[in-house]
């Protein structure tokens, strides 16, 4: 481990090993990330992007590496951000999703009130659940 890695694992997150994420499909050529971080969570992903902002040291999101045009490649070092173990939040997203088909079906011939209900629902989904204990409006 580096010094950069050890600062990132003090905050709580979970480093990698840097040889993995130095390459992908594409056949670019390796370039090896100064650090790489095995995202679990959104919040460890705000986390990440936060401490890196503020110490200006680019971030490459990277999914399996699988892709073939480079874009997983960290070419100015950095961290590496390994969203594959997200794999909870696709889960999430996919119910959220049935979730507001129902609630669409539900509010269909409510009138006036479920169309604006339906935009509230929308508007905390992209909040992300901000304010949930408030009435609205």
């Amino acid at each position: 481990m580096n010094a950069l890695a050890d600062e990132l694992s003090a905050l709580g997150l979970q480093t990698a090993a840097i040889d993995p994420y130095a390459r992908d499909e594409s056949g670019c050529g390796e370039y090896p990330p100064e650090a790489a971080v095995q995202a679990r969570t959104a919040a460890e992903v705000q986390k990440v992007l936060a401490y890196s902002r503020q110490r200006r040291i680019p971030v490459v999101p990277r999914g399996a590496g699988s892709g073939k045009s480079g874009g997983a490649l960290a070419e100015r070092g950095g961290i590496v951000l390994s969203l594959e173990k997200l794999d909870r939040m696709m889960d999430l997203a996919g119910e959220m999703a049935v979730l507001q088909s129902n609630l669409q079906r539900s509010l269909q011939g409510l009138g006036e009130a479920g169309r604006e209900s339906l935009e509230v629902h929308h508007e905390l989904a992209r909040d992300g659940g901000a304010g949930r204990d408030e009435e609205p409006e």
